[in-house]
């Protein structure tokens, strides 16, 4: 009776390893990324060469009205000349990644409160990258419903307020 008991427990054991083994197939050596949807910024020419939260755009405000835009995305990014970036819209499962299609460079000339810089502004498709010319920071602004871009270098930029030198002025 203790064989028999014996063996049925090594039955039992070899019935649980085979139907609770897993194929190689199953197992990935690389992490599974979760990221929320949204449009992301990613590349060789960024900080974040795959999906990462911080690499997210947020939601744009038109400059005009002050009102929030829920079609207009925007990121101010540290960006590397020479290398690519893209933007790519996370929707559940699937990827869209936008990339340049009719792309100018506009010299702003400081006119009308603007700053006097040459922007990368024209129309996305679906695939591609972009690249900048000088390394530096840029603010990356898309805006899903007008589908333009505009890539804008960000030459000067400070940090006002109670714990600097200047305080609150700039002078």
């Amino acid at each position: 009776m203790r064989t028999t008991k014996f063996r049925f427990m090594w039955l039992l054991a070899a019935a649980a390893l085979a139907f609770t083994a897993c194929d190689k197939d199953d197992d990935n050596d690389k992490p599974q990324i979760l990221v929320e949807d949204g449009l992301y910024i990613v590349g060789e020419a960024t900080a974040w060469a795959d999906y990462d939260l911080k690499g997210q755009m947020v939601g744009g405000i038109n400059e005009v009205d002050q009102q929030p835009r829920s079609t207009m995305f925007e990121k101010y990014v540290a960006l590397e000349a020479g290398k690519t970036f893209k933007i790519v819209e996370i929707a559940g499962k699937q990827a869209i990644e936008y990339g340049p299609d009719n792309i100018a460079d506009v010299v702003t000339n400081g006119e009308n409160e603007q700053p006097n810089v040459t922007a990368k502004v024209g129309t996305y498709k679906t695939g591609g990258s972009y690249t900048v010319n000088e390394s530096g920071l840029y603010h990356v602004v898309i805006d899903k419903e007008l589908q333009k871009i505009a890539i804008i270098p960000v030459p000067y930029w400070g940090i006002l307020g109670g714990s600097t030198p200047y305080g609150w002025n700039d002078a």
